[in-house]
């Protein structure tokens, strides 16, 4: 069953459109649990596993191809982290650059290391 208000769609690599969450009315009531994939070559709708749980409200979703989606997702998290060391080296009164350079290089560290461990068991990335 498609939702009326608040679902969100995703247009995906290979052409179909994923369309998960959402509600049947304006009010947070009558969630739509069952994502749905719309393919426009065939004009078929297909009913996907049902959701633990709703999500009648918005998202948002940037899917990124293969070979950039490692690297730019690194690169968010190091500003992400960059700015948390300097904004707690603020609020701490410390040295905000020994901040951001601690937080950014341990959380560095544990990316890759965490990358590399799932590289070598062969865990999707």
């Amino acid at each position: 069953m498609l939702p009326d208000h608040r679902a969100q769609v995703i247009h995906r690599a290979d052409g179909t459109f994923l369309v998960v969450g959402g509600n049947q009315t304006s009010k947070y009531t009558d969630e739509v649990k069952i994502p749905e994939l719309y393919d426009p070559v065939k004009d078929t709708w297909t009913e996907m596993a049902e959701q633990t749980n709703p999500r009648p409200y918005h998202s948002t979703a940037i899917l990124l191809p293969e070979g950039v989606r490692a690297p730019v997702t690194f690169g968010a998290v190091v500003v992400a982290l960059a700015i948390t060391g300097s904004v707690s080296a603020r609020f701490g009164g410390a040295h905000r650059g020994r901040a951001v350079a601690r937080v950014v290089v341990g959380g560095a560290v544990a990316m890759v290391v965490t990358y590399a461990i799932g590289h070598l068991v062969g865990a999707a990335v």
